[in-house]
Order: structure tokens, then C-alpha cells, then sequence
């Protein structure tokens, strides 16, 4: 969300805490539409306030509200992989565009697997980080994909860096 403030962030796991709501997918789906703003796909006037990366106060109001079910808070409550859809009629309501292409331009950003945000690991380094996301049956979560734990302490997998090392002679 571009917040950096470490008193909000123990503030919002907080209260995510507080509301039974997940910190990751919620996080991820405000992430979402502040990118769906800051590429053109959906305004202001579609959500209400400002909803821009680093804007601490938009962020808060989005937590209470999808905490609620009030406001925008209602349709952001429901995921990405829903907002998608609702993101794609607005857009293609207003610019014309076909729902297809809207679709795949929001596929670029919006990271869901089986209805499930991912969570927002960098995966590059770990195979099985990446298998774990596709495979796991929930979805990209790290309750059952932990692979990793066999890839990066026991090193068990292979590993891209160790790929890269073989490709590049150093092993």
C-alpha cells in the first residue's frame, strides 16, 4: 500500500486482528484498486476518496469500512478476484473497451489464484515457493505451501540461484 509507518502498520494488523480479517488479502485488495486508480481503471468519484498509494487516512477508512460492510468497504470486502469484475464493468462501462481486454490488462496486477490473493513474497529466488502458490489447494497462502522451508533451509530443491549458478559455471 506504500505505507511505511510503522505505528499505522501495528495499528492495522491490529485492528484486522480485531475485525477477524485476513492482514494479507486485505492488504493486497486495497493494493489492488489503489492500482486500478493509478492506472485509469476506476476514479475517485468510484470509490469515494482518494484511494492513492502512501494516503494513510484512505487506507484507515478502507479497513473500518470493509470491516463494516459499508461504503466502498462493501465491494472491496470481497477480494480481488471479485473486484476484478466489478472493476472491469466500470471500466468498460465508461471507456468503451470490451470486458476481454479490461480482463486481461487487470490479470497483469491482480494476483489471485482460486479466489485467494497472493501474498506478497518475492517467489523469485524459490521453486518451491512458486509450485506451492499454483498447487496449493486454498490458493497462493503459506499454511500449505510451505516448500520452501524444505527448499531454503535444508536445501533439499533446487533452487533458482542455484540453477543460475550451474548455468554459469561456478558449480
Amino acid at each position: 500500500m506504500g505505507i511505511f509507518d510503522p505505528q499505522f502498520v501495528m495499528e492495522y494488523n491490529w485492528y484486522c486482528d480485531e475485525y477477524g480479517i485476513d492482514t494479507i488479502s486485505t492488504g493486497v485488495t486495497i493494493s489492488f484498486y489503489m492500482e486500478c486508480v493509478q492506472r485509469g481503471f476506476i476514479s475517485t468519484d468510484d470509490i469515494g476518496y482518494e484511494l492513492t498509494f502512501g494516503n494513510i487516512e484512505a487506507v484507515d477508512r478502507l479497513l473500518h469500512e470493509i470491516a463494516s460492510g459499508k461504503g466502498f468497504g462493501k465491494i472491496a470486502g470481497q477480494g480481488v478476484a471479485r473486484g476484478k469484475k466489478w472493476v472491469v464493468e466500470k471500466y468498460a462501462a465508461r471507456s468503451g473497451s470490451s470486458a476481454d481486454a479490461a480482463m486481461a490488462e487487470l490479470n497483469k496486477f491482480a494476483m489471485e489464484v482460486k479466489g485467494l490473493e497472493f501474498s506478497m513474497y518475492v517467489t523469485k529466488e524459490s521453486l518451491a515457493q512458486q509450485g506451492g502458490y499454483g498447487l496449493a489447494l486454498k490458493g497462493p497462502q503459506h499454511d500449505e505451501a510451505w516448500l520452501i522451508f524444505i527448499d531454503q533451509v535444508h536445501k533439499e530443491l533446487p533452487s533458482l540461484s542455484i540453477k543460475r549458478m550451474h548455468l554459469s559455471g561456478f558449480l
